[in-house]
Order: C-alpha cells, then structure tokens, then sequence
C-alpha cells in the first residue's frame, strides 16, 4: 500500500515502489491491484484519508457471535477482540477483565491441556460490555508537524509494558561482531576421529582400524576375521571393535570407509 498525506509526492512514492519492486524481481497481480481510491481494505483494517478505523465486518462478527460452545469459541473470541484492542479507549481497564475471565473458564487436564470450559454469566456481562464499546470505535491516525497534540494521563491500577523483541538475524549480527573466540557457553569437546575399513578375498577376511587423537595421535590395529564375508560385511564388522576402541577413550567418533 502507498499512502501519501500530500497528494504531490504520491507520483514520486508510486515511483519509488516501482523501482524496488524491478530491482527485486518482483511482479503485481493485476487482479489484486487497485489505484486512485480514497480508502479501502488493508490488513484487515479500513484505512482512509482519515487514519486507520476499525473494519466493521470484525465489529459485527463479534456482535452477532453467540455464547462460545467449545474451547475453540472461547479462542476464536479473544482472539478477534484481542485485534480491535488499540480501536477502545483505556483498553487496559476495559479488555483485561475480559481476559482474565476467558482464562478462568477454560479448564485444563493433569498435562496442561485445554479440555473444557464452563460459561459463566459474568463472562456474558462483559462480552455484552465490550460490545458496546465497540460501537464507538476509535480512529487512529498519524501525528502531523506542527498541530497541537494533546495527551490524557491516567492512573490504573494494571501495569502495562512493551515486551523487548530482537529479530533472530539481528541477534546473530551483534553475537558476531560484538564477541571473539571461542563461546563459553558451548564449547565444543576435544574430539578423536575414527576410520575404518574392511576387505575380504579369496584368502579370507579382515578389517582396519585407525584412532586419530589429539596432537596427531595416531592408534592403528588390524583384525583378521576366522569366518568368511564379503567386503560389505567386513566394512561393517570392521565398524564394532573401533566403535568399541571410541568408547574406552570417550571420543565423539565419525566413521569414514576408506
């Protein structure tokens, strides 16, 4: 969506977007693009010359829903007024009651799990509450330079804070640049390496062994088997005594078939 409060820098915006979406390889449906309208559908809000108001099919959606019959009602009901939340002024005061009430009827079994829920008339009272706010929506709207912004404080008794959010990338950026060496938190433990091998032919079968350690470290053994096998065999067999040689030293091992 391009929206512009001045008309003479929509041209120049339009362009703008045009751009970045060439550069990126981008193509438009035609069938889902629409210009030059005052106001339409965006992310399930209405947004107009105005601001941002609240969609009036959500609103309705809630007017017309009856009691919740299922643990799945009760959800889909916070949900929709979880998104209207910003269009109700003092919605703190207002919705967390409401909130807390819809946690209440929903019973839960011994692990945890949503079960059952029991509809109470106290959850009824404040549907019909909200409803009622919601039929007064706000209009939110973008503050403009130079007009008077007037702000109304208010005491609750509900603390309400902004829950600290990093984006996963931007995390690893600053883990990379900001740290050296080798992490603290989980350092990799020495680790030893196995190969194996295995033949077989005419003169019977056998396996080899080599356990490369620290420093270079090198333990080699070879094994002659008293029973007959193919090469498939004997590269399997020859996988039990360096696994059991891995073990005695307590290495991570990686078998390579040579």
């Amino acid at each position: 969506m391009v929206k512009n409060l001045k008309a003479k820098d929509h041209l120049v915006d339009l362009d703008e977007t045009f751009i970045n979406l060439r550069k990126n390889k981008m193509r438009l449906n035609p069938a889902k693009c629409i210009f030059g309208v005052e106001s339409g559908k965006f992310l399930g809000f209405m947004v107009s010359r105005k601001g941002i108001e609240v969609n009036s099919e959500k609103i309705k959606a809630i007017e017309l829903m009856g009691p919740p019959k299922s643990v799945k009602d009760v959800q889909r009901l916070t949900g929709r007024v979880a998104a209207l939340y910003r269009f109700i002024s003092k919605s703190t005061d207002k919705c967390l009651p409401f909130v807390k009430i819809m946690r209440s009827v929903i019973q839960k079994d011994e692990f945890g799990k949503q079960k059952k829920f029991k509809w109470i008339p106290e959850c009824q009272v404040l549907v019909d509450e909200l409803k009622s706010y919601l039929s007064s929506p706000s209009l939110l709207m973008k503050t403009v330079d130079g007009k008077i912004l007037y702000l109304y404080l208010k005491i609750s008794d509900e603390t309400v804070s902004s829950m600290s959010a990093i984006r996963a990338q931007a995390l690893a950026d600053f883990v990379a640049e900001c740290t050296s060496g080798q992490s603290s938190l989980d350092p990799k433990p020495d680790m030893w390496i196995l190969y194996v091998d295995g033949a077989s032919n005419n003169k019977g079968s056998g396996a080899r062994v080599v356990l490369v350690g620290l420093d270079g470290y090198q333990s080699e053994h070879t094994l002659k088997f008293n029973f007959d096998a193919t090469n498939n065999m004997a590269e399997y067999k020859a996988l039990l005594p360096g696994a059991l040689a891995s073990m005695r030293v307590e290495s991570q091992s990686e078998t390579n078939l040579q």
